[in-house]
């Protein structure tokens, strides 16, 4: 009878003891809010929320609480967020938000709620603008310098070839303008030849310094002469006046001397912008 008074009276101590809740901060008690604020569709709320969470602490984890004396709590206020900030419109915190929180690498603990993140992630990412399309060069000028034998194939569609026909007498240095057939048929020398083939690398500065010399004895010469000071004016990137008034005087010139006025598909819209005014003399 003792020990089983003595039990009772144990049992009736324990029970008088009150259970102490283990109690939240304040910036875990704010991410349960922003939870349920993001359930209810209130993104601002949720995201204010969140913002409090992450200043008190930033670092996500899972069963990192109790709330109440319930089960542990996940913790993820940047995943949270950036969802909340995408809901909001503002894909660029979100991104920011979100690439935090798959940084750290907790979410991946839950497979939901990385899938969720990722998807997030490519739905903000913009997409890569595809490549621009390499110009095509016009087999008249191309064939006439480099010759049909070294022209690619891509270069010289059939629809677009000239007739072959006897060739034309070089113009006389007088600035006489001619056909652009006769522009074409001239034979061009080697240093042409390899002045064009640095212009369509992109050798701006190369294609120049090949292509000076011969611009007095050829139209060919000159207006890519004009076009490799007009890239090169582009490629620096600088509002270099007098590199850019040598272009336009070297544009016009192949111009009066009989060059195409006409760059084709193959010379960049940039660089034919850049004589849109350069007109030949009447």
């Amino acid at each position: 009878m003792a020990r089983r008074a003595a039990a009772l009276v144990a049992l009736a101590l324990l029970a008088a003891v009150p259970v102490v809740a283990q109690k939240a901060s304040p910036g875990q008690v704010a991410y349960v809010d922003g939870l349920r604020a993001f359930d209810a569709g209130d993104y601002a709320g949720a995201a204010a929320r969140m913002r409090t969470a992450v200043a008190e602490d930033p670092v996500e984890a899972t069963t990192k609480f109790r709330y109440r004396a319930q089960n542990a709590e996940d913790y993820f206020p940047h995943l949270w967020l950036g969802l909340s900030l995408e809901k909001l419109g503002d894909a660029d915190g979100a991104r920011r938000s979100l690439g935090k929180s798959k940084e750290q690498g907790a979410v991946r603990v839950r497979p939901t709620l990385e899938r969720i993140l990722d998807a997030a992630l490519v739905r903000l990412t913009p997409p890569t603008p595809p490549p621009s399309p390499r110009p095509e060069p016009a087999p008249v000028l191309v064939e006439a310098v480099l010759g049909p034998t070294e022209t690619p194939a891509r270069l010289a569609p059939p629809a677009t070839r000239v007739p072959a026909g006897p060739a034309a007498a070089v113009a006389s240095p007088a600035p006489t303008p001619v056909s652009s057939a006769a522009v074409a048929s001239a034979a061009p020398s080697v240093a042409v030849r390899s002045g064009l083939r640095a212009f369509f690398r992109g050798d701006y500065e190369g294609a120049e310094r090949l292509l000076a010399p011969e611009a007095a004895r050829s139209p060919v010469a000159r207006v890519f002469l004009a076009w490799s000071l007009g890239g090169r004016y582009l490629l620096i990137g600088s509002r270099d006046g007098e590199l850019l008034s040598r272009a336009r005087a070297e544009y016009a010139a192949a111009l009066l001397a009989g060059a195409p006025s006409t760059g084709a598909p193959w010379v960049s819209p940039s660089i034919l912008a850049l004589f849109g005014a350069a007109e030949a003399p009447p």
